[in-house]
């Protein structure tokens, strides 16, 4: 099982068949997706092939110490893990003099094949190393993930962990804590560097690699601890329940391995067939890395100053905002052309114009973006504040109503437009002009301010129906709680016609003061039919407050024919008054309310409906229910027949009264008789009788008689009390 290929020789040729028939007798042929592959990255002699045997107990070339420092490992070598279904590649060390001066091609195309395929890669690094270039392999790594992410990264499935084993650490000499921030510090700078595909460009490593670390110390020097390290490493890739377990979901195979062969052989060639691969000069490997270098310190530089212009616009609009940021460009790009005018041209241009894009896009342009937001702010304030002043300007309702409202709205959005175009323009330094804009932002003005002219809108609409509505009620129901506070038999056709007379105002009012709203015909029908709507909710409100004291109307109504006159003056009750038929018409009046009150009749047909008579069926057109009706009329009927029943006694006793009055006035006239013919023969009690009948007469013809029946009556009784006692007395002295 433990058999090892050489899946790659010397002369780049990648055995296919030999790597099919491997999976097979290693019996992973069948096993899907289940699989990892593992590969190892590092300088030549330094271990590599010696970590990968103690991790995975296989049996890969170890290097003769008794023979010196030489090449072990030529190609890339592959075997499988014993205990686990990890493919394991050796690959050929770096920095090999065996290669010459074409190692550095060799060896980028063998880490690129090995990172392509893998999903832990272990970067075999001596903590001595840490921080050269060379030695640990920042110039390789560099170009290998360049490469990676411009062949294959558009493909792969999930991340890749980069494992790097730290060899010959000490604690004391090199904290593993710092060791760790210098390999982050360093891949965050390589990836910074690296050029990037279109689609990857905002990318970060830890999208595509997870990191991982591995402290281990001499292997001769400190030979127990090295191998309790490479034991607690070795537990990393075998037990899944270890919290470190490398072989993380997030780091699936590219395809099953029965494909594997096929898609390794078509990285490898892509790998050997690509012209990006050529190692390119000297001269513009030390003028990418020098030009790297300046650039990078004058982006510091010019980063700790857009943090002070930052913290500037992040308290408000900044007025000299362009200014500002040509101080900080300008400079920065005319430093960098000073310090690299004597490296390769063309590496230059490229790497200024890095320099260039890195300012004013990737740490100026978001500034800016907060700048555009304090700008869309003092215009979106200033909007509101024209909105406001307008809306505000008088004291009556009526004075807040924007008749005008189409074209001072479409004039407001203009201006403000306009204000918000020259700021943003102004806030744009002229090595920006190309790369900034403020279409985005000048959109989402555009929408919100349109937002706010349609929110305006229908307050304003509203505001015009709220003004009719209180015309309406001014007037409309004004007339109504009149109209029904004493129903007259009219009450339906009065209401309907002052109805008409009330829409007929309001309409034209509202079709008068929509026109510079701009609003459509079938809107203006609908605000118009909402009107109707109101009107009619007016007088369904009013009838409903009516019917809640119904009962004092109907007693108010009886009262006012049974108990009082025509000229509304308390009814005294004669022996000779018809009372049966007063108290019969009065009462039918009043009951006839209930009929008027209880039945919305705005529809003309609705006229005729008597609630009482055995016909009507149609419960629905009731306001109340016809069991409330049968109450009110009931209770009703007994107030009324109290009434009626008062007048009659009074009605006997004014007969009784008057019969008294009949029989002293017979006695008077049979005993007094002298004493009244000495009235009639006496010319000056004569003249005086006159007078009083021809007054009585007087205020019979104005009306005025019944107001002094009460006295009248008084007055002769006390004479006729008086002629008696005179009878009675000349009677005794006869």
């Amino acid at each position: 099982m433990n058999q090892l290929l050489q899946l790659i020789n010397d002369d780049a040729v990648f055995d296919i068949e030999k790597f099919s028939k491997h999976l097979k007798s290693w019996k992973l042929d069948g096993k899907g997706l289940d699989y990892r592959v593992v590969g190892i990255l590092g300088v030549q002699s330094s271990g590599k092939s010696t970590l990968l045997n103690l991790l995975f107990d296989s049996t890969f070339q170890e290097m003769d110490n008794s023979q010196g420092l030489s090449q072990t490992t030529v190609g890339i070598w592959t075997a499988r893990a014993p205990t686990t279904e990890t493919i394991i590649l050796d690959v050929e060390g770096s920095d090999s003099k065996e290669r010459g001066a074409k190692h550095e091609n060799w060896e980028r195309k063998m880490a690129l094949f090995c990172l392509a395929l893998s999903q832990v890669l272990i970067i075999n690094v001596s903590a001595g190393d840490l921080g050269r270039y060379t030695g640990s392999g920042y110039g390789l790594l560099q170009a290998v993930l360049e490469l990676n992410l411009q062949l294959f990264q558009g493909n792969k499935q999930g991340k890749t962990l980069l494992l790097f084993a730290i060899r010959d650490h000490s604690e004391k000499i090199l904290p593993l804590n710092k060791l760790f921030g210098t390999i982050q510090k360093d891949i965050k700078k390589i990836w910074s560097e690296i050029k990037k595909p279109e689609q990857f460009l905002n990318s970060q490593p830890e999208e595509f690699f997870e990191i991982g670390y591995a402290a281990l110390p001499h292997k001769w020097y400190q030979t127990e601890e090295f191998v309790s390290a490479v034991g607690n490493l070795r537990d990393r890739f075998e037990n899944k329940s270890n919290q470190h377990y490398v072989f993380s979901p997030n780091f699936p195979p590219d395809v099953p391995i029965s494909g594997l062969p096929l898609y390794a052989k078509n990285i490898w060639n892509t790998i050997i067939n690509n012209k990006d691969l050529d190692i390119p000069s000297q001269k513009e490997i030390v003028a990418s890395f020098r030009c790297s270098e300046i650039a990078n310190e004058l982006i510091e530089k010019a980063q700790q100053n857009l943090e002070q212009i930052e913290s500037k616009v992040k308290e408000g609009y900044v007025k000299d905002f362009s200014e500002l940021l040509c101080k900080i460009v300008d400079p920065a790009l005319a430093l960098f052309d000073d310090q690299t005018n004597h490296y390769v041209p063309s590496v230059v241009l490229k790497k200024r114009l890095e320099l260039s894009n890195k300012i004013i896009i990737d740490l100026s342009k978001p500034i800016f973006r907060i700048q555009l937001t304090n700008i869309n702010n003092i215009v979106s304030e200033d909007f509101k504040k024209e909105i406001n002043d307008r809306v505000t300007k008088g004291t009556k309702i009526q004075d807040n109503l924007i008749l005008d409202f189409t074209s001072f709205t479409d004039h407001l959005l203009e201006k403000t437009l306009k204000e918000f175009k020259k700021l943003a323009s102004e806030s744009i330094p002229s090595a920006a002009k190309d790369n900034w804009d403020f279409e985005i932002e000048l959109n989402s003005l555009i929408d919100a301010c349109k937002k706010k002219i349609i929110k305006l809108k229908k307050e304003q609409l509203t505001l015009l129906e709220k003004i009719l509505q209180e015309t309406i009620n001014t007037n409309f129901k004004t007339f109504l709680n009149i109209a029904c506070s004493d129903p007259k038999p009219d009450l339906w056709p009065t209401i309907r016609e002052s109805k008409e007379k009330t829409l007929t105002k309001s309409c034209d009012e509202l079709s008068d003061k929509i026109k510079g709203f701009d609003v459509t015909s079938e809107d203006e029908q609908q605000m118009k039919n909402q009107l109707n709507e109101y009107v009619n909710k007016l007088v369904d409100d009013v009838i409903e407050a009516n019917l809640k004291d119904i009962d004092t109307k109907l007693v108010k109504r009886f009262d006012k024919l049974f108990k009082f006159t025509k000229e509304g003056v308390p009814m005294k009750w004669g022996a000779s008054d018809k009372i049966d038929k007063k108290y019969q018409r009065a009462k039918e009046d009043a009951l006839s309310i209930i009929n008027l009150l209880v039945v919305i009749r705005l529809d003309k047909k609705l006229d005729d409906i008597k609630i009482n008579s055995s016909d009507f069926s149609d419960f629905s057109l009731l306001k109340i229910s016809y069991e409330q009706i049968q109450q009110i009329q009931q209770r009703f009927s007994g107030i009324a027949e109290a009434s009626y029943k008062e007048a009659l006694i009074e009605q006997e006793r004014a007969r009784a009264s008057y019969n008294i009055y009949y029989i002293f006035a017979i006695i008077v006239i049979i005993l007094g008789y002298n004493e009244l013919m000495y009235l009639f023969y006496s010319p000056y009690m004569f003249f005086i009788l006159g007078v009083i009948l021809i007054g009585l007469y007087a205020l019979y013809a104005l009306g005025l008689l019944p107001f002094l029946k009460p006295i009248i009556a008084s007055f002769a009784g006390l004479i006729f009390k008086q002629a008696g006692s005179a009878i009675v007395g000349k009677t005794k002295t006869d």
